[in-house]
């Protein structure tokens, strides 16, 4: 463990770290003005802030929040642009963000009127709907995935009786298609979770690609209890329980676009190449070059594919694709036979391609002729 250091020039009145970009080289924060800790380099203050409570995965771009007549109101800083303030500073609005999504382009967090917002600086402010049949109840974005396109939080009986400590809570989920919707009523109709006697308060942290999500809430006993949901595997971008044929596929596809996607960013790297494909395959899947069908084993049902769209364009790793030039050819037919007989990278006893592959072979040969 260590502290993190006093910014020179400015008093320490004790620091505190509120957010870390996803690889550990920058943590933001506050001592008494908002923070940046590199993990190189000297560390600096964002002048004009309170607090810093966010920052995207590049580590550049920060969200928090500045007093105006004692009232919270966020701002969004960037390298280039310096401190955009929130658009509606005035006198008793307040805006306070929670946290900044990993791409930079959206901060999220609760205003006015106890409204969950989120903010882009090129979209402008959106102010997420109340959870259905909980209208008086007030709400707060608290976690969102790598794009912002997914919010998580929670939603608050604010007129109930008693401490704010022992406010009701129901934890949130949001997305442009469905809405502000009960998180735990997500995972029973949509995902076939039993949560009987379960309350899920808030969601307070949410993965990269949206499949894990973490917060509080009270088991059946009453006791409260730290959870984390995981609503598919890393890799399972149609989200059917499996990992197969269709992820490649779309990840092919999202790779072969002209739009940045960091839901297949499985590389974490904000770059969407061959790179990731290449993760996919070995890290995730556990498989290599020439198995077309994922199963783990190269093997002649691999080669009957390669050979059914042999000298075709256009044409994917599921159809013997295998060096990614769009076309079936020679070179993934070598590639194939290289690696014919490994199983999840690892070369099994198999003397030779058989009867059947000599024929195939064969065919192959002479459509090149």
């Amino acid at each position: 463990m260590s502290l993190l250091p006093v910014v020179i020039g400015e008093e320490d009145t004790g620091s505190q770290g509120y957010a870390i970009n996803y690889n550990g080289s920058v943590v933001v924060g506050t001592n008494r003005t908002g923070i940046v800790w590199p993990s190189s380099g000297d560390p600096f203050a964002v002048g004009g802030s309170e607090v810093l409570t966010g920052v995207d995965g590049s580590g550049s771009i920060f969200t928090g929040y500045y007093y105006n007549r004692e009232v919270p109101n966020a701002f969004i800083w960037t390298i280039d642009e310096g401190m955009t303030r929130f658009p509606k500073p005035q006198e008793g609005y307040y805006s306070s963000p929670t946290g900044i999504s990993e791409n930079g382009e959206y901060a999220y967090g609760q205003l006015a009127g106890g409204k969950a917002f989120t903010w882009s600086l090129t979209e402008g402010v959106r102010e997420l709907p109340s959870l259905s049949g909980f209208s008086g109840w007030s709400t707060s974005a608290m976690a969102s995935n790598g794009d912002g396109s997914v919010v998580a939080g929670s939603a608050r009986d604010t007129d109930h009786q008693g401490p704010p400590s022992e406010d009701p809570e129901i934890a949130f989920l949001w997305d442009e298609d469905n809405g502000t919707r009960s998180l735990k009523q997500v995972l029973v109709d949509d995902y076939g979770l039993e949560l009987d006697g379960w309350e899920l308060a808030r969601a307070t942290s949410m993965s990269a690609d949206g499949l894990s999500i973490a917060g509080y809430g009270f088991d059946p006993e009453g006791e409260r209890r730290g959870w984390v949901v995981r609503l598919a595997e890393p890799g399972d971008f149609n989200r059917d329980g499996s990992i197969d044929t269709h992820d490649l596929i779309m990840l092919e596809d999202a790779i072969a676009g002209f739009e940045y996607d960091i839901n297949f960013d499985v590389q974490r790297d904000y770059v969407l190449d061959e790179a990731d494909f290449d993760v996919f395959l070995e890290e995730i899947v556990g498989t290599g070059p020439g198995d077309a069908n994922l199963d783990g084993l190269v093997d002649l049902i691999d080669l009957s594919m390669l050979a059914a769209n042999f000298g075709q364009f256009p044409r994917g790793w599921t159809e013997g694709d295998f060096d990614g030039s769009g076309e079936v050819t020679l070179s993934d037919l070598s590639i194939l036979a290289t690696n014919f007989g490994k199983t999840a990278g690892v070369t099994v006893p198999e003397p030779s391609l058989g009867l059947v592959g000599l024929a195939l072979l064969l065919r192959l040969r002479s459509m090149c002729q």
